[in-house]
């Protein structure tokens, strides 16, 4: 595949392969074996050649062949035959290669990194065979120490003296001497204990367990007291009472037969007019609301 600009896609810098020149440099590297690979000189314009031309497809780096040799063609003088003296394997590229190629600055700081890390190895084994000499190393029992008790007796000395006479009192002193000395220097002896490191033994806490879930309960629905039917009381039919119509009976009036004479003035009665009681009607019940 060639780009746009014709350049070699494997070429790069030494540090970094997504840089080059665009003029043949001695920091330019071959990265078509996958590794950084330096750039044959044999001819002097290799570079603008293969690598910075659109002929870089026929390098012999790109199509896969062994690298060839970066050493200057021997001439040879007119008349002596040419021998064919085979080039020596190019060496294949490992951690020689690889330190061949670092500057002297990278190559101190991997010396300092590597230093720091066999000197941490070494700590750490010497600890482990300490911790492992003192796990399988029996403890020291303490001696016992008798301890010295000086004891020095002394001979009793009893002195009886016997008179002869007639006395009958015999004394008889005693004297008893008994001095003990007793020194008993008693050492306490050390017992030394061998340091061991316990693991400690993590402790696993079981979480408490969940709560129950709630039980669900039945909620009785609250009762909707329905109509009670309300029974309307009949309505009593009320008897009005019949009004009286009799009429009152007329008092007949006897005439006086027309005298002669001017007969005297006979008083007429004023008839009484006759009172009628009318029965008052019943009053109506009243009705009551019902609810």
């Amino acid at each position: 595949m060639l780009e746009p600009s014709g350049h070699c896609p494997y070429l790069g810098l030494k540090q970094n392969q997504a840089i080059r020149f665009a003029s043949p440099t001695p920091e330019h590297r071959c990265y078509a074996s996958g590794q950084a690979q330096e750039i044959p000189r044999v001819e002097p314009d290799y570079q603008v050649r293969y690598c910075l031309s659109t002929d870089h497809v026929r390098c012999p780096l790109y199509m896969g062949m062994p690298l060839p040799t970066t050493s200057a063609p021997e001439v040879v003088p007119a008349g002596v035959p040419s021998i064919m003296v085979s080039s020596p394997p190019s060496p294949s590229p490992g951690l020689r290669a690889w330190l061949s190629d670092l500057t002297p600055r990278d190559r101190l700081i991997y010396t300092v990194l590597l230093s720091v890390l066999v000197i941490a190895l070494i700590g750490y084994a010497l600890g482990g065979v300490a911790f492992v000499s003192a796990l399988f190393t029996p403890a020291a029992s303490p001696s016992e120490v008798v301890p010295a008790s000086a004891t020095p007796t002394a001979p009793l000395i009893s002195p009886t003296i016997a008179a002869s006479g007639d006395s009958t009192a015999t004394p008889s002193p005693t004297l008893t001497a008994s001095p003990t000395l007793t020194p008993s220097p008693t050492a306490t002896p050390y017992e030394l204990i061998p340091v061991t490191n316990t693991p400690t033994v993590p402790i696993f806490i079981p979480l408490p367990p969940p709560p129950p879930p709630p039980t669900p309960t039945e909620t009785p629905l609250p009762e909707v007291p329905g109509e009670l039917p309300t029974e309307v009381p009949p309505e009593t039919p009320t008897e009005v009472p019949p009004a009286s119509t009799e009429t009152p009976p007329e008092t007949p009036t006897e005439v006086p037969p027309t005298p002669t004479e001017a007969p005297p003035e006979v008083p007429t009665e004023i008839p009484t007019p006759e009172v009628v009681i009318e029965a008052s009607p019943t009053p109506e019940p009243q009705r009551t609301a019902t609810p």
